[in-house]
């Protein structure tokens, strides 16, 4: 066995690689360690990496197409539901907490309206019981949460979601 330095790490070097029945250099365990490290901190940005792809592969399955059947060109006066519309950024909702969050983070704590939670949450079209348009149109976008939550950010803009 090769001790070209004492110090805690080369002690414990010495000790794991006589605990293991392995030889220890130095050399060699500091160049293990540095690949470890080296290794550990590729790990870390590959996940990092897959976690925002993840992220945004999340984020564009749940907008699905942020127009639909209503063109983006229709509401190209409202410029933040237009460029909700075309990229599904959220960041023109700013100045709307309630509809911000529930845009950026699907969270329905800043809407308010109970009914509007209960629609995005749970499907209940109640809320929209005193116009049959917009009743309709919510029914028929009542089929999961991002299509709720879809249907109210335009109700929330003015605008009907078929």
């Amino acid at each position: 066995m090769k001790i070209k330095f004492f110090g805690f790490v080369g002690i414990l070097g010495v000790w794991v690689g006589a605990q293991a029945g392995v030889s220890v250099d130095s050399n060699g365990f500091v160049e293990s360690v540095n690949s470890t490290v080296k290794m550990g901190e590729s790990l870390k940005a590959q996940r990092d990496y897959e976690a925002e792809v993840a992220r945004r592969d999340r984020r564009a399955k749940s907008e699905g197409a942020m127009g639909g059947q209503l063109s983006c060109t229709s509401v190209v006066k409202d410029h933040a539901l237009y460029d909700y519309c075309n990229t599904g950024n959220c960041s023109g909702f700013s100045s709307n907490y309630g509809l911000y969050s529930l845009c950026d983070g699907n969270k329905t704590d800043g809407l308010g309206d109970h009914g509007m939670v209960r629609y995005i949450e749970n499907g209940d079209i109640a809320v929209f019981s005193k116009n049959i348009k917009y009743y309709q149109a919510a029914q028929k976008q009542s089929g999961s949460f991002i299509d709720r939550k879809r249907f109210v950010i335009y109700y929330l803009r003015g605008y009907v979601y078929h």
